[in-house]
């Protein structure tokens, strides 16, 4: 029922200004609307509902198909890993938008997008990578949940799943906020819409599969990874933006932790997590005195300067 009611409540906060709209500012409730302006309001606004509409189901979709698919108890324990993954996720996005403020400014006052874009990226790479590393502690997870923590034992099967899930999701809003700053927020949109059709035939494929819960998770950690190459294929695609060693190294890293987490759940040859912080940390040092000096021009903001 409450899912149904918030999707109600929103058809009402897209209809109402619809009514109460008029040609001039007066706060009269007597309308002058006409019934074609009605429908011409009513056609512009729709498809902003329904971006809304998709990103409500997209935000909840991996719920509702968990509770119908596996229970209430699957479910609890589901959401016991949802709570972790945002409630790791709050201080890298709280620094995210940090570093967006001086972004902002610098995209306003320096006319040179390519630079732009390769300066956010030398940003995004030092965020991703400091995400990396801190995130090795869930190679210990298993161990403090099974010793100090064992009413919650059932989330162990699922942890490297739902490290990558923070990943992935973190790397989604880095590469969509330098579209942001591209002023394409469409875009942004476009995408959500067009990562619809493969999430629901994932989740199609499980069930009829009848495959468990971690299926669930690595099915959203796909749709992650096919959002992430979505969005920064389109801020290359951008007229004047140029691929550079910055998002090659970001690419790198991205893909580097989904293989390390793939690795610890399917594979019989695991990657060891010595291993995992030698390559990360062999990309972040290739070319790195050019992400220095990209890192250093926006956090003394060198742009004013100019």
């Amino acid at each position: 029922f409450g899912v149904y009611a918030y999707l109600t409540v929103q058809v009402f906060i897209f209809i109402i200004p619809i009514v109460l709209l008029k040609s001039d500012i007066n706060f009269d409730l007597k309308l002058t609307m006409t019934p074609d302006k009605y429908k011409s309001l009513a056609l512009n606004g729709a498809p902003f509902f329904v971006v809304l509409l998709l990103s409500i189901i997209l935000g909840n979709m991996d719920r509702w198909f968990i509770v119908y698919t596996y229970g209430l108890e699957w479910f609890a324990t589901y959401s016991v890993g949802v709570f972790i993954v945002t409630a790791i996720l709050v201080t890298p996005l709280k620094v995210l938008s940090i570093f967006t403020q001086y972004l902002k400014e610098m995209f306003i006052s320096v006319q040179d997008i390519n630079s732009n874009v390769e300066r956010s990226f030398s940003i995004n790479n030092l965020l991703i990578f400091m995400l990396l590393v801190t995130l090795i502690v869930g190679n210990f997870f298993e161990y403090l949940v099974l010793h100090y923590l064992p009413k919650y034992s059932d989330i162990v099967p699922f942890i490297n799943a739902f490290m990558l899930l923070i990943v992935l999701k973190f790397s989604v809003s880095l590469v969509s906020n330098i579209l942001y700053l591209l002023n394409k927020r469409g875009s942004v949109s476009r995408i959500q819409i067009f990562v619809t059709v493969p999430y629901v035939s994932l989740f199609a494929v499980v069930y009829y599969l009848d495959m468990d819960i971690l299926f669930v998770i690595w099915s959203m950690n796909l749709i992650f990874l096919i959002q992430i190459f979505t969005t920064i294929f389109l801020i290359f695609s951008t007229k004047g933006v140029r691929t550079n060693v910055e998002v090659f190294k970001f690419s790198m890293l991205v893909l580097i932790g989904f293989i390390f987490y793939f690795s610890n759940d399917f594979m019989s040859i695991k990657v060891l997590w010595s291993h995992y912080i030698f390559a990360i940390s062999l990309v972040c040092v290739y070319k790195i005195n050019i992400t220095r000096r990209n890192i250093s021009y926006v956090s003394t903001r060198a742009f004013e300067e100019g």
